[in-house]
């Protein structure tokens, strides 16, 4: 049966939900393999007219499937079936070329470790795709990506690194897709901020703090919007007053990397500390803005916990040494390789995908011997 004929059994009755009908339609053509791996979607013009309804309907319906992963949009190419119900022997591994030498970059090295780990215990090879291009050069494919794509020499694509401009790229992947990133993006994986204020505001209510402030390298941009907005619901939530000059973040994060992070924890605490008002609690995340953080606590005297409370991340994988009580927010690299695992099975088996945000653990450590955490309690449970 040709493509054409295929499309054109579509009947849309007036009582029909057109969106709905067409969405289902084309993704009960791919269910049943009546269309197959790379094959082209007619353009939505072309079915707007076949069916008799407007180019905005047909649209929106195809907009459904491609962020279910089951079609691809390629700029300038066309609308493809995505590929699907392929056994995995090799998935490629994305990251910048810089991260595997960077010193402070141990959070996307743990993940590789453990996502290796991971696949190799299901006899998964894997293939990595490290990007030595400025950052404003990688919204695309490399030729030789595009190469292993096409002859199938892997079937599933893992961004552990993933910025802005990859996001370019990925979407015109024809394969299971899984990506570390902030973006509400059906195959990603990223932090569940409302546990993570939750869990850390609550502790400095316990502790008595009435104000908080936080110091941290997400920007002000729309996909940290919903990362903010729980930061204002859970300081109303536990009644604690936040203040724009308590929150320290980066003017240009583009302008920041490696051992400036530290640096940047360290300024910001310092700015934070010279201002008239200050907070009685402060949370301070990522990991590497915590070590500069903590050489400024240390330099200006302060007093913890008496004259400031403090939450503090770290990666699982990277013990850092805390010369004062706090409690520590952690993050599990071996749950972020579990769940880009998981995006990636959901899109083989032809599942719907949605975005996975991952939890941390609260820890309360106190300091016995200095300069070292002995731990006095069991972290908090995850959700």
């Amino acid at each position: 049966m040709s493509s054409e004929k295929l499309f054109s059994d579509l009947q849309i009755l007036n009582s029909d939900l057109p969106r709905q009908r067409i969405r289902d339609f084309v993704k009960q053509l791919i269910v049943s393999e009546k269309l197959s791996s790379g094959d082209a979607i007619p353009s939505t013009r072309s079915l707007a007219s076949l069916w008799n309804v407007d180019t905005a309907i047909v649209h929106s319906a195809l907009s459904d499937l491609v962020q279910e992963r089951l079609i691809i949009r390629r700029h300038g190419k066309g609308t493809f079936v995505g590929q699907r119900r392929t056994k995995l022997h090799t998935i490629a591994l994305y990251l910048s070329m810089a991260s595997m030498s960077d010193p402070t970059k141990w959070f996307v090295r743990s993940v590789m470790v453990q996502l290796q780990e991971l696949l190799g215990s299901r006899g998964i090879e894997t293939r990595f795709w490290a990007d030595s291009r400025p950052i404003g050069q990688r919204g695309t494919l490399l030729p030789e990506w595009e190469t292993a794509i096409r002859d199938k020499e892997v079937q599933a694509v893992m961004l552990v690194e993933c910025i802005k401009e990859n996001l370019k790229f990925a979407r015109s992947i024809p394969l299971p897709l899984a990506a570390i990133t902030p973006e509400n993006l059906p195959f990603a994986v990223s932090l569940n901020a409302k546990r993570l204020f939750e869990l850390s505001l609550g502790r400095l209510a316990e502790r008595g703090c009435r104000t908080a402030g936080l110091i941290t390298v997400h920007p002000t941009s729309e996909a940290y919007k919903s990362y903010y907005d729980e930061l204002v619901e859970m300081a109303a939530q536990k009644h604690i007053q936040i203040r724009n000059e308590w929150i320290r973040i980066p003017k240009d994060l583009n302008g920041y990397g490696g051992f400036d992070l530290a640096r940047f924890g360290y300024h910001e605490f310092h700015a934070l500390w010279d201002l008239k008002e200050r907070p009685e609690g402060l949370i301070i995340e990522p990991d590497i803005v915590v070590e500069g953080a903590m050489a400024a606590i240390l330099q200006r005297g302060v007093k913890v916990p008496d004259d400031l409370k403090l939450v503090l991340h770290r990666n699982e994988s990277h013990e850092y040494i805390c010369p004062f009580p706090a409690s520590q927010i952690v993050t599990s690299e071996k749950d972020y390789a579990i769940s880009l695992m998981k995006q990636i099975d959901r899109q083989i088996a032809g599942e719907p995908c949605t975005p996975i945000r991952l939890c941390q653990t609260l820890v309360d450590a106190a300091v016995d011997i200095p300069g070292h955490f002995v731990p006095r309690y069991k972290p908090s449970p995850k959700n």
